[in-house]
């Protein structure tokens, strides 16, 4: 694909970590779908009529509490991915499960290159995340190698929402492209990709490349501190100034009503934060990683200490995960105290448990 050029005089400005940056334009403010509207109508009806049988405390959107950094997240996605993998092939050839073996190429340099080969750099660019090629990439790569893995040709594709914030399924059944209106699907993982490119003008290097999401910058040195995702404190304090823990909460209870939903994309190509929906002592939360990039040394990069991690084999683990071999490991003891830690920081002065007693 051609990339998109501008004058040489046109310098694109440098990502500030530390300051808040006003966020994508292309996110519409919080909930107002129809059906999100009824549902909240109907949760603050129940609320203020203290009704005996809601309890606000086990409804999902208001069990949503905070974000907090969780550096494991990719990590144990692409572990999972492999020790599947292997698994698979020791099945495959009658081995033992102490018996070593290794997927594919052994010589490659990461598990991306030893799945797919040489042939997996050409479609690992700048562009592979943009609205109009992320689909065709997981229908055209991801979804026939998850047949193969799982020897089910029977596997298919589905979507579902706007561009911006999309549902990727993994069905059994026709997928996309079903004709027939009885045709149902049997989704068995989904994951849920947020577009959160900057707002206004795109940047641009001088050589015409997109340069660094300053929202996602902003997002990720954010992070560290945790994010605050209460639904009752945004209703009753209003979304002014709080854009970002806005398109956090969106993206959790997005997670939430997926079917077999667990994970969520937070990108702007060709960079991008995964998390994880999380349900600790009852509450729900996202475990942010850190931010990565698609492509292997990136020019307009320089000296960024952005790492790079294979997107292709990390969307493959996330379709993987329905399987019990390739399931991916939860959080760690060590994750979870820092949970714990920042729901106590925040206090019970909007915690929902509280309004039923």
């Amino acid at each position: 694909m051609p990339r998109r050029r501008i004058p040489k005089s046109k310098q694109p400005s440098q990502p500030s970590l530390s300051s808040s940056v006003q966020g994508p334009s292309n996110l519409p403010h919080a909930f107002r779908t129809k059906e999100k509207t009824l549902e909240l109508a109907q949760c603050m009806v129940a609320l203020a009529l203290q009704a005996p049988d809601f309890d606000p405390s086990l409804h999902a959107l208001m069990g949503l509490t905070c974000a907090v950094r969780d550096p494991s997240v990719v990590e144990r996605d692409l572990k999972a991915l492999e020790k599947g993998c292997k698994e698979s092939m020791r099945e495959k050839l009658g081995l033992q499960e102490g018996d070593q073996v290794e997927v594919g190429d052994a010589e490659a340099k990461d598990l991306q290159d030893r799945l797919w080969g040489p042939q997996s750099r050409k479609v690992e660019h700048r562009e592979m995340m943009e609205l109009e090629q992320f689909p065709r990439l997981i229908e055209k790569i991801i979804v026939p190698t998850v047949q193969a893995l799982c020897e089910d040709e029977g596997l298919n594709f589905a979507t579902a929402g706007p561009d911006h914030r999309k549902d990727y399924m993994l069905v059994k059944g026709p997928g996309n492209q079903a004709s027939s209106s009885t045709a149902t699907n049997e989704t068995l993982a989904t994951f849920v990709s947020r577009n959160i490119e900057d707002g206004g003008e795109p940047k641009y290097s001088k050589e015409g490349l997109r340069v660094h999401s300053q929202f996602l910058a902003s997002f990720e040195a954010k992070s560290h501190k945790g994010i605050d995702m209460r639904f009752l404190k945004m209703l009753l304090d209003g979304e002014e100034g709080r854009h970002l823990e806005s398109v956090v909460l969106q993206a959790a209870w997005s997670v939430q009503e997926a079917k077999n939903g667990r994970f969520v994309f937070f990108f702007a190509t060709p960079y991008y934060m995964l998390a994880e929906l999380v349900q600790v002592d009852g509450k729900w939360h996202l475990l942010l990683d850190q931010v990565f990039t698609t492509v292997r040394d990136d020019p307009t990069e320089g000296n960024s200490r952005i790492a790079h991690r294979p997107l292709l084999a990390l969307l493959l683990a996330l379709f993987m995960d329905h399987k019990e071999s390739f399931k991916i490991e939860g959080s760690s003891e060590e994750i979870k105290a820092k949970v714990r830690e920042k729901v106590k920081e925040l206090g019970a002065a909007w915690d929902p448990s509280q309004l039923s007693t």
